[in-house]
């Protein structure tokens, strides 16, 4: 029983310390935004969600393509088999 009311309290404790972490980060990025949105700029969230779905694109993009790492095994075994007949 002590054991459940210890974790109680520390869970609790926990909760308690995100939720206002959280709450000075809400207002912080609402002034950061409220900033970026007078420089003609997009909100953050949604400028760095862009961003990796950019990021994200071009990676898998370089995958898919001849140049990929796939694409690139049978030039290697190739190089490879010329280097090793000389």
């Amino acid at each position: 029983m002590k054991r459940g009311i210890i974790f109680g309290i520390v869970g609790f404790a926990l909760a308690y310390f995100v939720e206002s972490q959280l709450a000075g980060v809400q207002r912080d990025m609402k002034r950061y935004d409220d900033l970026r949105a007078m420089s003609g700029e997009p909100p953050f969230v949604k400028d760095q969600l862009s961003r990796i779905a950019s990021i994200v694109t071009s990676f898998v993009g370089e995958q898919t393509s001849s140049h990929g790492l796939l694409g690139s095994i049978p030039n290697d075994l190739v190089r490879y088999a010329r280097i090793s007949t000389m």
